[in-house]
């Protein structure tokens, strides 16, 4: 049985877990905080986290989990296995938090699906709130170079970046031109999310919390979420159907035009350049240095092909990500684990064209951006493509 995220007083029976949802909300999204925040208080915080969280579901198994399936097992088995083979092949340790991920995603995957909607209800929520006041400390800043309330510096070591820490944003000040990052590592990951945002929320029940996504990303100046808008313009220009949709097509036409008036430089550098060179290099794939290319395919050409890879931590060199990446840390034998885990979860109940394509959605932001077992990710692919009335948006 499947229940609608408009039944808001089913899910409001279950009062005495509340608060147990709103901590596992807060911890998806606390997982995306990078250790050099001023909220990343003590060092393996957010393993401690979820820790805790693991424990209370297990504490609620017999009225929170659901029958366990063998796509539940996929998760587990994928990312241990990769794990170990890393350690065993290439001696390479894997830390808490790679090993921790998998097994909260995996505890979240099997909550019963009215229990994962109140999740999903809260973190979608829960971080649109947080965007929304970073959005405005951001553009406060744009406007005054200062914020509401300052932490002041930290540094990112391994990027050698310094940041600005405010209450809700932190702000790049080694770069040439501002991108709206929230409390994130980089805006890359904000552009992402949003893009998700754009295919997976009710735009009925989610108003304000999809123009509140809609903005961050385009302030983001994230490529990849650029990509994603068009994709989601294109095909929603042609179901149009109601005064209602014309309206969101505006709101998304008057929100970029306003926001590349006043920050045009950066709309043409961040975005529009990198589109020109990436048409120039017939492709847009900007992850993955030429260098480190040229490499692998040499490599793939002379018969060396990494089934295994070089370990999780194992980096072609600062500046590279991406599939391409992960192909030199875990091999195609792990992406293919992650890509039949994946679509085991994105593919749940049937084959719908919204399915398909979330699919493409989903895997062109692995291509470029490779967070695998992320937990915000695999919250919303999964609780979307657990709900079939998710799938079926009103129009």
């Amino acid at each position: 049985m499947y229940f609608s995220l408009e039944d808001r007083s089913v899910l409001l029976r279950f009062d005495k877990n509340i608060l147990l949802f709103i901590y596992l909300s807060f911890v998806v999204l606390f997982s995306q905080i990078p250790i050099f925040s001023v909220y990343y208080i003590v060092r393996g915080m957010s393993s401690f986290m979820m820790i805790i969280g693991v424990l209370f579901i297990f504490i609620n198994w017999k009225i929170l989990i659901d029958k366990s399936y063998i796509r539940d097992k996929l998760i587990l088995f994928s990312v241990y296995f990769i794990s170990f083979s890393s350690f065993f092949f290439n001696d390479d340790i894997p830390s808490p938090v790679e090993l921790l991920f998998p097994l909260f995603v995996y505890f979240v995957v099997r909550i019963k699906n009215i229990y994962r909607i109140c999740i999903y209800d809260y973190f979608i929520r829960l971080l649109s709130l947080i965007f929304l006041l970073g959005i405005c400390e951001f553009i406060f800043f744009l406007f005054t170079n200062r914020l509401f309330f300052d932490f002041g510096y930290v540094e990112r070591e391994d990027a050698g970046q310094v940041f600005v820490h405010g209450l809700f944003s932190m702000i790049n000040v080694g770069e040439i031109f501002y991108r709206f990052q929230s409390i994130f590592d980089e805006p890359g990951r904000v552009g992402t999310l949003c893009g998700f945002m754009l295919f997976i929320l009710d735009y009925n029940r989610y108003r304000k919390e999809f123009i509140v996504f809609l903005i961050a990303g385009i302030l983001s100046l994230s490529l990849a979420y650029y990509v994603f808008l068009v994709i989601f313009l294109f095909i929603y220009i042609f179901s149009i159907r109601s005064l209602r949709q014309i309206i969101l097509l505006l709101c998304v036409a008057i929100t970029f035009g306003v926001a590349y008036s006043y920050n045009k430089d950066a709309f043409d550098v961040g975005v529009f350049d990198r589109i020109s060179v990436g048409y120039e290099n017939g492709t847009l794939d900007n992850r993955t240095k030429d260098s480190a290319k040229s490499k692998l395919i040499t490599d793939f050409n002379n018969g060396d092909i990494y089934w295994i890879g070089h370990g999780l931590n194992a980096s072609l060199g600062n500046g590279n990500a991406g599939l391409f990446s992960r192909y030199y840390s875990i091999g195609i034998i792990g992406i293919i684990l992650l890509f039949i885990t994946y679509n085991s979860l994105l593919f749940t109940h049937n084959y719908s064209s919204n399915r398909m394509l979330l699919f493409f959605v989903f895997w062109l932001s692995f291509y470029q951006r490779d967070y695998y077992f992320n937990p915000p990710d695999i919250l919303l692919v999964t609780t979307y493509c657990s709900m079939p009335v998710l799938c079926n948006k009103s129009k």
